[in-house]
């Protein structure tokens, strides 16, 4: 059946195959970045509206993958092409923006820990600055991330302990992800999730030495969507606390999904020292941005201090650029404006969803676990529920990659293992399409 799945997928997409085997000649593994590669070739997309894409080779699909997480109103929706429409008059890159403070001013108004903020392009470039203010404001050298949580490819640290494992489940070390980051390992401190007694003995045996601790407060990526414990939030937030460690929250991926517009720390009820957020407010464009408390934020004033010694350089030709600024302020003004419209009827999609593939699991007798809230999903290759990257690694990610080929072949575009979203634009005929589709992809890989 395996055979099959690929065969058909290959037969519907000569044109994206040919496309590929150009690129090879140009790019490495024929795609710009790492994970816009999936077995056995990367699908070549033309255009994209409302809840639909289509491929070079005419394929129309249902899009669950909504540029990775960013669009969240639909691909192309009227106040994100007007406010394109604008941009495109007003110029491309000029400078500071007009826009940015309003922007900024939306999303100060619903984090409760930005107090200030700095845009910036990417996810990974957000976190990376956020690594350095923290150890400028702390004076310390090493970072501690949680076993499991990602944060993007920009850092040398970042790539570590992600689904390579180390050491025992309660005292894990470092495992890198990549080549080329093992000058960073012995500055890298690892904590298990969910295991409030040795994630903060690890912090405290070293918190002399800690810049910063790191986590996503919901992960879809290394984690499958476990959230975390009330119990643990609460001690890693007391620990840091007491030992004056900043907290940072990187809510890239999930921000202003899981949890709204308040994001995962409004719902779990834990607020960093810094937050790093990214996809959602870009509506679509290049742009991220890290945020929090005043006096730590102070540090990348250009003003502050009397020299390069007493403050963060943190800089960036296209930081807050006209363009991205006009996208991003269009999406989180019609958040702002219309949040129980949109947040409404894209946590009920998810809602649907996620009771439809839980139905269909127990219809099928499947080992299959459906994860996710608000408006992500997934459904994981697993035979009970897991609470740690550890016991998440023991899914069955061939079969998992496997069904969503098999979905590609359906018309319902999946990015292959990744987990997936819902936007305002999706209908109950999409979810009812949706569930069709993966019942029959389960199927076809059981």
């Amino acid at each position: 059946m395996a055979n099959d799945i690929v065969e058909s997928f290959k037969q519907l997409h000569p044109k994206s195959y040919r496309m590929w085997q150009e690129d090879l000649n140009y790019l490495p593994g024929g795609v710009p970045a790492f994970w816009k590669f999936r077995e056995p070739f990367p699908i070549y997309f033309s255009r994209a509206k409302g809840s639909r894409l289509w491929d070079v080779d005419g394929n129309e699909y249902i899009d669950t993958n909504c540029g990775n997480g960013p669009i969240i109103l639909g691909h192309s929706h009227p106040v994100v092409l007007q406010a394109i429409e604008e941009a495109k008059e007003r110029g491309l890159q000029y400078g500071a923006s007009d826009l940015v403070g309003e922007w900024a001013r939306i999303i100060i108004k619903h984090v409760p820990s930005v107090e200030q903020i700095r845009f910036v392009n990417t996810g990974s470039e957000a976190v990376n600055y956020a690594i350095r203010l923290a150890k400028g404001y702390s004076g310390k050298r090493k970072v501690c991330k949680v076993e499991g949580c990602y944060h993007g490819s920009s850092n040398d640290w970042a790539p570590i302990s992600i689904s390579e494992f180390a050491g025992t489940p309660e005292n894990p070390l470092p495992a890198p992800h990549s080549l080329g980051v093992d000058h960073t390992m012995e500055y890298t401190v690892i904590i298990p999730w969910n295991d409030t007694e040795n994630a903060v003995r690890i912090i405290k045996e070293n918190a002399k030495d800690l810049a910063c601790v790191i986590m996503e407060p919901i992960s879809g990526t290394g984690l499958g969507f476990v959230e975390p414990e009330a119990e643990y939030m609460k001690a890693i937030r007391e620990i840091t606390t007491e030992k004056g460690i900043p907290l940072i929250f990187d809510e890239v991926m999930v921000g202003f999904r899981w949890g709204n517009l308040g994001c995962a720390q409004s719902y779990i009820g834990i607020k960093p020292d810094l937050s790093v957020l990214g996809k959602v407010i870009g509506g679509g464009a290049p742009a991220a941005a890290l945020g929090g408390r005043k006096d730590i934020m102070e540090f990348v004033n250009p003003t502050h201090g009397k020299c390069a010694a007493e403050r963060v350089y943190q800089s960036g030709t296209f930081s807050g650029n006209p363009f991205s600024a006009a996208v991003g302020l269009a999406t989180m003004k019609y958040l702002d404006e219309h949040e129980d419209e949109v947040y409404s009827h894209i946590n009920r999609v998810g809602d649907k969803i996620r009771k439809g593939l839980k139905d269909i699991v127990e219809e099928l007798k499947i080992p299959v676990q459906v994860v996710g809230g608000f408006s992500t999903y997934e459904a994981h290759f697993i035979d009970k529920p897991y609470r740690n990257a550890r016991e998440f690694a023991r899914r069955d990610t061939k079969k998992l990659r496997l069904r969503d080929l098999e979905l590609c072949n359906r018309g319902i575009f999946k990015l292959l293992g990744h987990f997936v979203f819902t936007n305002l634009a999706q209908t109950d005929e999409d979810v009812e399409k949706i569930l069709d589709a993966y019942r029959e992809a389960f199927k076809a890989v059981m």
